[in-house]
């Protein structure tokens, strides 16, 4: 963005977002944006951690970023990019407690075969009891 001039910098940012929680789905070339709005000023020097979550026996953590809130709108910004196919969580955590979470799905670009499923199902599993077991 440092190389882009006026103009083409404010094309490129996003100033619109649709609210949305259930039956999120995107694909694997979708960059995610999102927005968390509190309700009221929590304090512009809390710290809180943005944790990204991916499902494979159970939601494990794959990402965690610590954020502050925005002075100007309260809210906490940022993006997720080149995630795999799968389902996931993201958590808003403040001391150890989750504040909110919200889970979305990737799938292919292509949709769901039951060929490109068995594929994604045994994926790149190392350990065999959990490659065979699903």
């Amino acid at each position: 963005m440092e190389e882009m001039d006026i103009l083409e910098q404010h094309i490129q940012t996003i100033t619109d977002y649709k609210m949305m929680r259930d039956d999120l789905i995107f694909s694997p070339t979708d960059t995610i944006h999102y927005v968390y709005q509190f309700s009221r000023n929590p304090g512009l020097e809390t710290d809180f951690h943005i944790s990204l979550n991916r499902y494979e026996l159970d939601f494990v953590e794959i990402d965690i970023k610590k954020k502050r809130v925005e002075p100007d709108t309260l809210a906490i910004r940022d993006e997720f990019s080149l995630l795999r196919t799968g389902e996931y969580l993201i958590k808003i955590v403040y001391e150890g407690d989750t504040v909110d979470e919200v889970k979305f799905r990737i799938l292919p670009d292509e949709g769901y075969t039951q060929e490109n499923l068995e594929q994604e199902l045994a994926g790149d599993q190392t350990d065999e009891i959990i490659k065979y077991s699903r």
